[in-house]
């Protein structure tokens, strides 16, 4: 296996490829066998920095400018434990018109493996320069959050998370 700062090239090349993937249950790293524990952490810091190169979320459904007038931010929560978990992911945007807020309860985040959720708001609710916060909550009593705008590019949000 080739190293390239300290990263496998093969793991860079497996995110590269899982990038392309739309649907997250047919990528590499979601098949059994494959997941995160069954690899070194310079396979997964390769395989991260891969994926993060090569997601064009324009390959992905949903733009925030579309004629279809939706809005999406994609949540992927790879859970890097032994153990599964539960957990509730929660979107929500602040604006002056109001408060919208999109939630998923009791979702489950299996062990070694990548769950994906996909939460659609008006594109009119969430205009271009908006922020939005995603949070996650899980285990006994951990949570996570990240923060984000909509961006002028038509495409989806990603906001990834990591369960360790």
């Amino acid at each position: 296996m080739v190293e390239v700062n300290g990263q496998s090239q093969y793991g860079y090349d497996k995110g590269c490829d899982d990038a392309k993937i739309t649907e997250p249950d047919n990528r590499y790293i979601s098949k059994p066998g494959k997941g995160v524990g069954y690899h070194s952490d310079s396979f997964m810091s390769g395989y991260y920095d891969g994926f993060n190169d090569c997601y064009d979320a324009d390959d992905y459904p949903a733009s925030s400018n579309s004629t279809n007038g939706i809005f999406k931010i994609i949540v992927e929560v790879t859970n890097n434990s032994f153990n599964d978990k539960y957990g509730d992911i929660i979107v929500s945007v602040d604006q002056d018109r109001g408060n919208f807020t999109k939630s998923e309860y009791s979702t489950y985040f299996p062990a070694k493996e990548t769950t994906s959720k996909a939460f659609a708001f008006k594109s009119d609710d969430v205009p271009i320069g908006t922020e939005f916060k995603v949070d996650i909550n899980y285990g006994e009593e951990e949570s996570q959050s990240a923060s984000g705008e909509n961006t002028p590019a038509q495409r989806a949000e990603l906001v990834q998370f990591s369960i360790r």
